[in-house]
């Protein structure tokens, strides 16, 4: 879901890295990853920050969500699309 910043000055999208029960998979963070890309190509973006999804609440490890992250991202670098930079936020 693409909002409005609030009071920053920029664009954020939300995306749910969990499934049932409040759990996160490494494909539920790949796919939240994949739709989060699509959605700021779509919007223009050309950067673009992703924390680790699932990491929190969603139960996965700092490095299983960093590797569903990677994983996801892994396709970008052969894309012909327009280049965005995707930054992966490793805390806060």
């Amino acid at each position: 879901m693409l909002t409005d910043g609030g009071r920053l000055p920029i664009s954020l999208i939300h995306v749910a890295g969990i499934k049932a029960f409040w759990k996160a998979s490494s494909d539920s963070v790949t796919m939240s990853c994949q739709n989060a890309v699509q959605l700021a190509r779509t919007a223009g973006f050309q950067t673009m920050a992703l924390p680790l999804i699932g990491s929190g609440h969603g139960s996965l490890s700092l490095d299983e969500s960093l590797q569903a992250l990677r994983q996801a991202l892994r396709p970008l670098n052969s894309d012909s699309g327009e280049a965005m930079t995707v930054r992966i936020v490793l805390r806060s």
